[in-house]
């Protein structure tokens, strides 16, 4: 019997390497867009600026970077391949035979 954190793991790298729906390559970029910002004002200096940045403004750059990593993640694992969606528990395997039969 696999070893569950080994089965894991080579589906969590299998699912990277696949291609992504393009739907989720968009959402993909957006979360990288979102977490660049946020890093962005993260990563002022202040003494770059004559002035302080307002705290509020620091704190929502915080989530900017939480929320793009989150949903670059996200969109990432999502793939195309049926049968890694089938393993994953999204669509029962039975669903994705009858797919594929009918199909064929």
């Amino acid at each position: 019997m696999e070893n569950p954190k080994q089965s894991f793991l080579s589906q969590l790298l299998e699912r990277l390497s696949t291609e992504t729906p393009k739907f989720f390559k968009k959402i993909l970029i957006f979360g990288i867009s979102l977490g660049a910002v946020g890093g962005a004002i993260l990563g002022i200096d202040a003494t770059t600026l004559p002035i302080e940045l307002p705290k509020f403004l620091i704190d929502v750059s915080s989530y900017f970077v939480t929320a793009g990593v989150v949903c670059a993640a996200v969109a990432k694992m999502a793939t195309t391949d049926t049968d890694l969606q089938a393993k994953g528990g999204a669509i029962p395997k039975s669903a994705v035979d009858a797919v594929k039969e009918a199909k064929s």
